[in-house]
């Protein structure tokens, strides 16, 4: 019986593994195919170029080849502006939402506020009703009860 369970184990993890492998080897591949310059199946320094180079172009403000640390500093508190930016408008349609499901606006999102703003959602034509056209119409204004 043992024996029974480690070849069913085996065969669950073979088949868990190999796309994963088969996978991996595609981006090997495709790693190959875009840098082996004159194709002889091998990568030397010369073709190798990793993909964080155009960052480190872009970073090379004052185009000397190199980053300097004040250079690597400004990237980094461009990217956190950034950051915060898309975080400050996420937060901003994330309150929006909550103001949106808070029906009685005392702070707190019920399970049947919550129903009825999904009801709401998908009733299209406001008629308190949910008709087979409403039920059935892609995207829009419609959305499951769990996506607010």
């Amino acid at each position: 019986m043992l024996s029974i369970s480690r070849v069913i184990l085996g065969l669950a993890l073979a088949t868990l593994t190999l796309p994963a492998l088969a996978a991996s080897d595609k981006l090997q591949q495709h790693m190959l195919n875009k840098m082996d310059a004159n194709k002889d199946g091998v990568i030397t320094l010369d073709e190798f170029q990793p993909q964080g180079q155009k960052r480190m172009t872009k970073a090379d403000t004052n185009q000397d080849g190199g980053i300097s640390m004040a250079e690597m500093q400004a990237r980094q508190t461009a990217k956190m502006a950034e950051h915060q930016a898309r975080m400050a408008k996420y937060k901003a349609g994330m309150e929006a939402k909550f103001r949106a499901l808070d029906i009685d606006k005392d702070g707190k999102i019920t399970p049947d506020e919550a129903r009825q703003a999904a009801f709401n959602r998908m009733d299209i034509n406001q008629d308190g009703q949910l008709s087979a056209d409403e039920l059935r119409r892609p995207g829009g204004k419609r959305r499951s009860a769990s996506s607010w």
